[in-house]
């Protein structure tokens, strides 16, 4: 939907006018995780601390051969 992605580049302009904060899957590509990654970034944005470590893992990803999704 074009109308919702030009939206999500509305979003950061939006943040925080009038107190008002943004958070949920939508603001990125419908995913649980986004979701919570955009409910961290209002919760820094006011102050709080996040109570775990947020660095990645460090798993990397398999070698991929683009010539199998043909």
């Amino acid at each position: 939907d074009d109308k919702a992605i030009a939206a999500q580049g509305e979003l950061p302009s939006l943040q925080g006018q009038n107190g008002l904060f943004f958070c949920g899957a939508w603001t990125r590509y419908g995913f649980h995780e986004d979701g919570l990654m955009s409910a961290v970034a209002v919760a820094k944005t006011l102050g709080v601390e996040i109570p775990w470590d947020s660095t990645t893992a460090g798993y990397s990803s398999p070698p991929r051969d683009d010539r199998q999704l043909a």
